[in-house]
């Protein structure tokens, strides 16, 4: 019965086959039924101690990634060194822009922030290129010429 009404508008029946029917508009008989027993005290139920207990705890995730392979990754993107530049430039205004939302900046960007951007990808590229000269320096070592 219960299926029955779920699916009259799929079988096909017309509106006046489906507004004469009973089951329609008044649902099933435990529809009707009165409840037995004491209404849910809804109160009772949210007290902060079970409640908290329900919520899931916080969880601080930190996402990172090291800026040498996010440079390769962007350099497969493109071969353009100004427009590398810009995204990388970009993407400090953005990182500047989530930490003082107070102070965001939008529009084009200025010279400090492309020059910003331009020591980041000279470095990276030094710290890839030169890689054993400067591991040889740390160590307190000579480099051959």
């Amino acid at each position: 019965m219960y299926d029955l009404m779920i699916t009259l508008p799929s079988r096909a029946l017309n509106v006046s086959d489906i507004s004469s029917k009973q089951l329609w508009w008044y649902g099933l008989d435990f529809l009707k039924e009165k409840l037995n027993g004491n209404p849910i005290d809804f109160k009772m139920i949210t007290a902060d101690s079970d409640y908290l207990k329900e919520l899931k705890s916080p969880a601080d995730v930190l996402l990172t990634s090291c800026i040498s392979s996010f440079i390769d990754d962007l350099s497969k993107c493109s071969n353009n060194c100004t427009k590398l530049l810009h995204i990388l430039s970009y993407n400090f205004r953005f990182i500047k822009n989530c930490r003082n939302p107070s102070v965001k900046r939008s529009g084009q960007l200025d010279y400090s922030e492309v020059n910003k951007g331009e020591s980041c990808l000279i470095k990276n590229l030094q710290a890839s290129d030169f890689k054993e000269e400067i591991d040889a320096l740390v160590e307190g070592g000579c480099i051959s010429k």
